[in-house]
């Protein structure tokens, strides 16, 4: 079972899910902050292409979920009806990589 931490910037979440990991719970960490922590070590700048940027996010997305075993509790800091929202909210294709 997966419990989505979901909200608008600066609302807890992350906090929220460094706590539940501290108590012993199984989390998964947010993927676009994840993503602009890997460029900064690559010394790479944020893209600017926002499609390719939303869909990377995605895809690392789907990709950490596989990590989610059926029947385990786990949290996740955002997931991927975030990503789909981005999409729309720019009149993006999410299918379209």
């Amino acid at each position: 079972m997966k419990i989505v931490i979901t909200g608008g910037p600066c609302s807890g979440k992350t906090t929220t899910i460094k706590h539940l990991e501290e108590e012993g719970h199984k989390v998964l960490h947010e993927v676009p902050r994840q993503i602009l922590i890997d460029y900064q070590k690559n010394r790479k700048r944020h893209p600017k292409d926002f499609h390719k940027f939303q869909y990377e996010i995605l895809i690392r997305t789907l990709e950490r979920n596989k990590q989610i075993k059926k029947g385990e509790l786990t949290f996740l800091d955002i997931d991927i009806p975030e990503s789909i929202a981005y999409f729309k909210v720019r009149g993006l294709n999410p299918r379209n990589g």
